[in-house]
């Protein structure tokens, strides 16, 4: 009888601690990442694009990533898939000959405001 109030005893106390250390975990876990920047950027997947911006045109080839701001015009080549990650997480998927123009992008932390406009031109 004493051995099995032992076990529950020691079970409660070994919950306890795992609910405490998570708690504490998650609470750094946000602390850390409260200042994530949110930047959207271009990654070429496969084959090659380029980013005009203004009267600058970046090449980008395979794995290659780069940082987009408002204004950018992208294009990918023939063959080529590329994806932009957005200030909200989120994703688009580029196929071959696309041409896109982002005319804003405006996330504030927290996402209390969140506009994303583009358009598909090709």
């Amino acid at each position: 009888m004493k051995f099995r109030i032992f076990l529950i005893t020691l079970g409660c106390i070994t919950l306890g601690i795992v609910l405490m250390f998570s708690w504490s975990a998650y609470s750094y876990y946000e602390m850390i990442h409260a200042d994530d920047p949110i930047v959207p950027s271009l990654t070429v997947i496969e084959g090659s694009a380029k980013i005009i911006r203004g009267e600058i045109a970046i090449d980008l080839e395979t794995r290659d990533s780069y940082p987009l701001e408002t204004g950018d015009a992208i294009e990918t080549e023939q063959d080529s898939i590329a994806s932009i990650s957005w200030p909200d997480h989120s994703v688009t998927r580029l196929g071959p000959l696309s041409r896109i123009v982002i005319h804003e992008m405006i996330a504030e932390a927290g996402y209390e405001k969140l506009q994303i406009s583009f358009s598909l031109k090709k």
